[in-house]
């Protein structure tokens, strides 16, 4: 399988393509110290991990989307 991302440094774009897997920390989501992250697959309570086909970021207005088959799963998660 080969990877696949694109920097578009004239609009501030990043695109990547190929199964996207994102950990997020807790402390980053509440704006707090973070402490060591959590290895994959061992979440600590918060922590999120986000899966998607394809993933693209807009710098200028700070936007990330996830878009085919996006998934969130994680602990102590409100819906």
């Amino acid at each position: 399988m080969a990877w696949v991302f694109l920097w578009s440094q004239t609009n501030s774009i990043l695109l990547i393509s190929n199964q996207v897997h994102t950990f997020l920390a807790a402390g980053l989501l509440q704006g707090g110290t973070v402490q060591q992250p959590a290895a994959p697959g061992t979440a600590n309570v918060g922590n999120l991990e986000v899966t998607s086909e394809r993933f693209s970021f807009d710098l200028t207005n700070e936007v990330a989307t996830y878009t085919g088959n996006a998934q969130v799963t994680g602990t102590n998660s409100e819906h």
